[in-house]
């Protein structure tokens, strides 16, 4: 058995890195940008006429997607995020001069893990809705933004927009081309988008005093005043952006022999399945972008969609509150985060085998003191100064074993490792 771990795992490993070669991987570090857009991070006074964002995130290691849309007024308690990310597609081959290239390629995105929290309790529904499968997991969606669309950067394009409350407000980082900016606060609006100027997204309302009171009438938090009442989603995407797919991870239980969370750094990919991925790239092509957006976001399912009339501040209908798995964050590395953190503590069995934890094969540093540095597989923290577990699209011919295989027998390869 030992054995046959052994060389499961080198083939694995040899058979998607013979393959990798031919890939193209565009990482965000290549020309693009990556950044959280935060719904709660908006002025939440009621004494200023009109709204303002008060911080942007693009220059932090934070990069994640959650749902929490309590939809109640003035407590700045709607916490839903989405990751935004651009991809520079300048240097692949156009779809239309050069068709061959195409014919047997595919496009995947890829994250990977940025903490240690991500276990199966945060990937499977705390309780099963009538209806739900045995094992009903979060999901999540990828949208793109529309490459043919109009936006505050292009020839003809406004800065002037509407919110879905019917105010007129100005927008000026509402671009296709958007910058992630440079720091957070106040002070470093004007540099990156934030959720009010992030293209794909129209806020609920702009002014206060003019938010629309008949999305959920007779509600106590239907008021003028709110601007944090939505039209029942946790998100507020517009016809700007795209939807490509949905995508269901996998629980870390039936990847390895027993244990319950993701290592760090260990990479998933999204398979586009559909081809609407590869269609996105060749829209912006024919539109002459240089770049693709994707936005992903933790997808609410439908089955547990209250449908309750809210009484004071409690749930209504598609209002989803903080007592749920919806307020947890799913984090991928950012191109900030250079070295990802250390995780010595990861076991591949859950600690269910003998031996102490492998620690993380993508980022275990094996220094003393660290209780578990002689077996640290790659006795190193993951690098990600080039953007090697950065956001990345890749273009490549789809291969029977796919990366999830290369982490399986790299896994595998380090279990033996650990037993022998």
């Amino acid at each position: 058995m030992k054995v046959r771990r052994f060389l499961f795992g080198m083939a694995a490993a040899l058979c998607v890195s013979a393959n990798a070669n031919a890939a193209i991987i565009i990482p965000t570090n290549s020309g693009g940008a990556d950044t959280e857009v935060r719904e709660f991070e908006i002025n939440a006074s009621e004494l200023a006429p009109d709204v303002v964002p008060t911080a942007q995130r693009g220059a932090t290691n934070e990069l994640a997607t959650r749902a929490l849309d309590e939809g109640v007024e003035a407590n700045n308690s709607d916490r839903s995020s989405v990751m935004y990310m651009k991809f520079n597609i300048s240097g692949l081959p156009n779809h239309s001069s050069d068709p061959g290239f195409w014919t047997d390629k595919k496009l995947y995105f890829r994250g990977t893990i940025r903490n240690t929290n991500l276990t199966a309790a945060r990937l499977r529904f705390p309780t099963q809705p009538a209806g739900a499968p045995p094992t009903h997991i979060v999901n999540f969606d990828i949208r793109g933004l529309e490459p043919g669309h109009v936006y505050a950067d292009d020839p003809g394009g406004s800065t002037t927009r509407t919110d879905r409350s019917g105010n007129s407000f100005n927008s000026p980082n509402y671009n296709y081309n958007w910058a992630e900016g440079i720091g957070t606060g106040a002070n470093n609006l004007t540099s990156g988008i934030s959720y009010v100027s992030a293209p794909g997204i129209t806020p609920f309302c702009m002014s206060y005093g003019s938010c629309d009171t008949t999305t959920f009438a007779g509600d106590p938090d239907a008021t003028a005043n709110n601007i944090y009442q939505s039209l029942g989603k946790y998100d507020d995407f517009n016809s700007d952006a795209r939807l490509l797919g949905n995508w269901q991870w996998p629980l870390p239980e039936n990847i390895f022999d027993g244990e319950g969370r993701y290592p760090v750094g260990m990479p998933l990919e999204y398979t586009d399945s559909n081809g609407a991925l590869k269609q996105l790239v060749f829209d912006a092509q024919d539109a002459g972008r240089s770049s693709v957006t994707l936005m992903l976001n933790l997808a609410v399912d439908t089955l547990l969609d209250p449908t309750s009339t809210s009484s004071g501040d409690g749930p209504g209908p598609g209002i989803y509150p903080a007592n749920t798995f919806l307020n947890h964050n799913y984090l991928f590395n950012p191109k900030e985060m250079t070295s990802l953190s250390d995780d010595p503590g990861w076991d591949p069995d859950g600690g269910s085998g003998p031996g102490l934890p492998t620690g993380s094969p993508f980022s275990c540093d094996g220094n003393p003191p660290n209780p578990n540095s002689a077996n640290c597989p790659g006795h190193f923290v993951g690098n990600n100064s080039t953007g090697a577990f950065s956001p990345q699209l890749i273009v490549r011919v789809p291969e029977p074993t796919s990366l999830m295989l290369l982490v399986l027998g790299s896994l595998a390869l380090a279990a033996a490792r650990r037993r022998a």
